[in-house]
Protein backbone atom coordinates (compact mmCIF):
# COMPACT_ATOMS: atom_id res chain seq x y z
CA UNK A 1 0.00 0.00 0.00
CA UNK A 2 1.30 3.13 -0.96
CA UNK A 3 1.36 6.20 1.85
CA UNK A 4 1.91 9.48 0.61
CA UNK A 5 4.23 12.01 2.50
CA UNK A 6 4.35 15.24 1.36
CA UNK A 7 7.76 16.88 2.34
CA UNK A 8 7.63 21.00 2.08
CA UNK A 9 11.37 22.79 2.63
CA UNK A 10 11.79 26.41 2.47
CA UNK A 11 14.53 27.31 0.24
CA UNK A 12 16.37 30.71 0.04
CA UNK A 13 15.86 30.97 -3.65
CA UNK A 14 12.88 29.01 -4.86
CA UNK A 15 10.57 29.24 -1.72
CA UNK A 16 8.44 25.77 -0.52
CA UNK A 17 9.38 23.40 -2.37
CA UNK A 18 7.05 19.71 -1.97
CA UNK A 19 7.44 16.01 -2.97
CA UNK A 20 5.55 12.66 -2.91
CA UNK A 21 7.40 9.99 -0.89
CA UNK A 22 6.27 5.89 -0.33
CA UNK A 23 6.36 6.23 3.60
CA UNK A 24 7.65 3.27 4.19
CA UNK A 25 10.53 3.76 1.04
CA UNK A 26 13.75 5.99 1.77
CA UNK A 27 13.03 9.44 2.60
CA UNK A 28 11.75 12.15 -0.17
CA UNK A 29 14.06 13.43 -2.95
CA UNK A 30 16.21 16.63 -0.96
CA UNK A 31 15.78 14.97 2.48
CA UNK A 32 18.02 11.98 4.31
CA UNK A 33 18.34 10.31 7.06
CA UNK A 34 20.70 11.22 9.60
CA UNK A 35 22.51 10.08 12.22
CA UNK A 36 20.50 10.81 15.93
CA UNK A 37 23.20 12.91 17.88
CA UNK A 38 25.83 10.91 19.78
CA UNK A 39 27.30 12.46 22.56
CA UNK A 40 26.72 16.64 24.31
CA UNK A 41 28.00 18.40 21.90
CA UNK A 42 26.19 17.44 18.93
CA UNK A 43 23.20 17.66 21.04
CA UNK A 44 23.76 20.99 22.10
CA UNK A 45 24.09 21.89 18.02
CA UNK A 46 20.70 20.47 17.18
CA UNK A 47 19.55 22.81 20.27
CA UNK A 48 21.21 25.39 18.46
CA UNK A 49 20.21 24.31 14.76
CA UNK A 50 18.15 27.39 12.74
CA UNK A 51 16.26 24.95 11.17
CA UNK A 52 12.64 23.81 12.65
CA UNK A 53 10.14 21.67 11.52
CA UNK A 54 6.69 21.46 11.87
CA UNK A 55 4.63 18.45 10.54
CA UNK A 56 0.75 18.99 9.77
CA UNK A 57 -1.57 15.48 9.49
CA UNK A 58 -4.28 15.90 6.17
CA UNK A 59 -5.00 12.14 6.94
CA UNK A 60 -3.13 9.11 8.16
CA UNK A 61 -1.81 8.22 4.81
CA UNK A 62 0.06 11.99 3.93
CA UNK A 63 1.32 14.59 5.98
CA UNK A 64 3.39 17.67 5.39
CA UNK A 65 5.99 19.06 6.21
CA UNK A 66 6.96 22.44 6.31
CA UNK A 67 9.42 25.16 8.41
CA UNK A 68 7.75 26.09 11.29
CA UNK A 69 5.43 29.21 12.24
CA UNK A 70 5.10 29.86 15.94
CA UNK A 71 0.79 30.18 16.24
CA UNK A 72 0.00 32.87 18.60
CA UNK A 73 -3.20 31.39 19.31
CA UNK A 74 -5.33 27.94 19.61
CA UNK A 75 -9.04 27.77 19.02
CA UNK A 76 -11.58 25.49 19.33
CA UNK A 77 -15.14 26.09 18.01
CA UNK A 78 -18.34 25.71 19.55
CA UNK A 79 -21.70 25.86 19.63
CA UNK A 80 -22.64 29.41 20.13
CA UNK A 81 -18.75 30.58 19.99
CA UNK A 82 -15.02 29.42 20.68
CA UNK A 83 -12.46 29.01 23.40
CA UNK A 84 -9.42 30.80 22.59
CA UNK A 85 -6.18 29.64 24.17
CA UNK A 86 -2.78 32.05 24.75
CA UNK A 87 0.28 31.04 25.72
CA UNK A 88 3.20 33.49 26.54
CA UNK A 89 5.39 30.45 28.38
CA UNK A 90 6.45 31.99 31.35
CA UNK A 91 4.67 35.11 30.79
CA UNK A 92 1.91 33.12 31.44
CA UNK A 93 -1.25 32.22 29.52
CA UNK A 94 -4.92 32.16 29.47
CA UNK A 95 -8.14 30.35 27.76
CA UNK A 96 -10.92 32.44 27.20
CA UNK A 97 -14.91 32.26 25.97
CA UNK A 98 -15.88 34.39 22.91
CA UNK A 99 -19.34 34.24 22.48
CA UNK A 100 -20.44 34.26 18.38
CA UNK A 101 -20.92 37.54 17.26
CA UNK A 102 -18.79 39.42 20.07
CA UNK A 103 -15.22 40.21 20.51
CA UNK A 104 -15.13 40.05 24.16
CA UNK A 105 -13.32 37.38 25.96
CA UNK A 106 -14.39 35.73 29.28
CA UNK A 107 -11.49 34.21 31.04
CA UNK A 108 -11.97 30.84 31.65
CA UNK A 109 -8.17 29.48 33.03
CA UNK A 110 -5.37 30.70 34.00
CA UNK A 111 -3.06 28.52 31.78
CA UNK A 112 -0.37 27.92 29.44
CA UNK A 113 -2.75 25.83 26.82
CA UNK A 114 -0.96 24.39 23.58
CA UNK A 115 -4.14 21.85 22.23
CA UNK A 116 -7.67 21.87 22.91
CA UNK A 117 -10.31 18.57 21.90
CA UNK A 118 -13.69 17.89 22.62
CA UNK A 119 -15.59 15.02 23.59
CA UNK A 120 -19.15 14.75 24.40
CA UNK A 121 -19.92 18.12 26.33
CA UNK A 122 -16.43 17.95 27.74
CA UNK A 123 -13.39 19.99 26.68
CA UNK A 124 -9.70 18.83 27.09
CA UNK A 125 -7.04 21.65 27.54
CA UNK A 126 -3.53 20.27 27.32
CA UNK A 127 -1.28 22.70 29.35
CA UNK A 128 2.04 23.21 30.89
CA UNK A 129 5.17 24.58 30.89
CA UNK A 130 8.78 23.58 31.05
CA UNK A 131 11.45 26.30 31.45
CA UNK A 132 14.71 26.05 33.50
CA UNK A 133 13.94 23.49 36.33
CA UNK A 134 10.44 23.57 36.21
CA UNK A 135 9.28 20.88 33.43
CA UNK A 136 4.98 20.22 34.22
CA UNK A 137 1.88 19.45 32.37
CA UNK A 138 -1.51 18.78 32.61
CA UNK A 139 -4.89 17.85 31.07
CA UNK A 140 -7.72 19.70 32.27
CA UNK A 141 -11.39 19.51 32.02
CA UNK A 142 -13.77 22.39 30.75
CA UNK A 143 -17.43 22.10 31.49
CA UNK A 144 -19.97 24.99 30.72
CA UNK A 145 -23.20 25.28 32.56
CA UNK A 146 -26.76 27.01 31.77
CA UNK A 147 -25.60 30.35 32.79
CA UNK A 148 -22.65 29.91 30.66
CA UNK A 149 -20.14 29.67 33.16
CA UNK A 150 -17.74 27.26 33.01
CA UNK A 151 -16.77 24.27 35.47
CA UNK A 152 -12.85 23.71 35.96
CA UNK A 153 -11.29 20.75 36.89
CA UNK A 154 -7.58 18.50 36.71
CA UNK A 155 -8.07 15.44 35.26
CA UNK A 156 -4.92 14.01 34.44
CA UNK A 157 -1.06 14.67 35.42
CA UNK A 158 1.06 14.61 32.72
CA UNK A 159 4.53 14.59 34.41
CA UNK A 160 5.90 16.80 32.09
CA UNK A 161 4.88 19.84 29.96
CA UNK A 162 2.78 19.28 26.64
CA UNK A 163 4.63 20.64 23.40
CA UNK A 164 1.46 19.71 20.98
CA UNK A 165 -1.49 16.94 20.33
CA UNK A 166 -3.07 14.98 17.85
CA UNK A 167 -6.74 13.90 17.96
CA UNK A 168 -6.45 9.99 17.26
CA UNK A 169 -10.31 8.91 17.76
CA UNK A 170 -12.88 9.18 19.51
CA UNK A 171 -11.42 8.68 22.90
CA UNK A 172 -7.71 9.03 21.70
CA UNK A 173 -5.25 11.96 22.43
CA UNK A 174 -1.84 11.78 21.63
CA UNK A 175 0.51 14.16 23.20
CA UNK A 176 3.62 15.23 22.56
CA UNK A 177 5.34 16.32 25.73
CA UNK A 178 8.92 17.54 26.45
CA UNK A 179 10.94 14.52 26.31
CA UNK A 180 7.79 11.87 24.98
CA UNK A 181 4.68 11.05 23.28
CA UNK A 182 1.99 10.25 25.85
CA UNK A 183 -1.59 8.11 24.90
CA UNK A 184 -4.47 9.70 26.89
CA UNK A 185 -7.86 8.42 27.23
CA UNK A 186 -10.37 11.06 27.42
CA UNK A 187 -13.25 8.17 28.19
CA UNK A 188 -10.96 6.63 31.16
CA UNK A 189 -9.35 9.92 32.45
CA UNK A 190 -5.64 7.85 31.96
CA UNK A 191 -2.54 8.22 30.16
CA UNK A 192 0.44 6.27 28.66
CA UNK A 193 3.50 6.86 27.84
CA UNK A 194 4.01 4.99 24.59
CA UNK A 195 7.63 6.48 23.77
CA UNK A 196 10.52 8.38 25.94
CA UNK A 197 14.05 10.09 25.26
CA UNK A 198 15.32 12.31 27.79
CA UNK A 199 17.17 14.27 25.53
CA UNK A 200 14.58 15.38 23.16
CA UNK A 201 13.96 18.50 25.59
CA UNK A 202 16.92 19.99 23.68
CA UNK A 203 14.66 19.75 20.25
CA UNK A 204 11.24 22.23 21.15
CA UNK A 205 9.11 19.44 19.59
CA UNK A 206 6.26 21.64 18.30
CA UNK A 207 3.96 19.18 16.30
CA UNK A 208 2.74 15.63 15.79
CA UNK A 209 0.83 13.91 13.03
CA UNK A 210 0.25 10.25 11.81
CA UNK A 211 1.75 8.70 8.92
CA UNK A 212 0.39 5.07 8.66
CA UNK A 213 1.02 2.98 11.52
CA UNK A 214 4.28 5.50 12.32
CA UNK A 215 4.14 9.10 13.96
CA UNK A 216 5.98 11.93 12.50
CA UNK A 217 7.05 14.56 14.92
CA UNK A 218 8.25 18.23 14.15
CA UNK A 219 11.30 19.45 16.20
CA UNK A 220 14.03 21.49 15.88
CA UNK A 221 17.40 19.99 13.77
CA UNK A 222 14.98 17.48 12.68
CA UNK A 223 11.61 15.68 11.69
CA UNK A 224 11.44 12.76 13.65
CA UNK A 225 9.69 9.56 12.52
CA UNK A 226 9.05 7.13 14.90
CA UNK A 227 8.03 3.41 13.50
CA UNK A 228 6.28 0.22 15.87
CA UNK A 229 8.74 -2.45 16.52
CA UNK A 230 9.10 -5.47 18.96
CA UNK A 231 10.56 -3.31 21.31
CA UNK A 232 7.84 -0.43 20.97
CA UNK A 233 9.04 2.36 18.96
CA UNK A 234 11.89 2.96 16.79
CA UNK A 235 13.24 6.32 16.00
CA UNK A 236 14.58 7.61 12.78
CA UNK A 237 15.88 11.47 12.53
CA UNK A 238 15.00 13.17 8.32
CA UNK A 239 17.16 16.08 7.45
CA UNK A 240 17.58 18.17 4.30
CA UNK A 241 20.40 17.15 2.00
CA UNK A 242 22.12 20.08 2.81
CA UNK A 243 22.19 19.62 6.40
CA UNK A 244 23.34 16.11 6.96
CA UNK A 245 25.60 16.68 9.95
CA UNK A 246 26.41 20.12 12.41
CA UNK A 247 30.03 20.83 13.80
CA UNK A 248 32.27 23.05 14.44
CA UNK A 249 32.22 25.99 17.18
CA UNK A 250 29.07 27.42 15.05
CA UNK A 251 27.15 24.58 14.86
CA UNK A 252 27.16 25.05 10.32
CA UNK A 253 25.64 23.06 8.70
CA UNK A 254 27.61 20.06 6.37
CA UNK A 255 26.54 18.35 3.51
CA UNK A 256 28.37 15.74 3.78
Amino acid sequence: MLIEAIFAAALATSGPQSVVVDGLGPPPKGWTVIDQPRNEDEWRCSNYSQDEWAVDGKSVHDAVISPYEHAKEVTLELAGGRLIGTNHGEFGGRVEWEARGSLRRVLVASANPVALTRRGNDVFVATGLAHLTLNSGEVLRLRRSDDDSWQLSKVIDLGEAPNAAFRKDETTWIVLTTNGVTRVDLSALTKQQIYRNGNWWLLYGNSIAPLGNSWLIGARRAVIRLTPSAEGYREEWLAPDSCKRITGPGCDCQAN
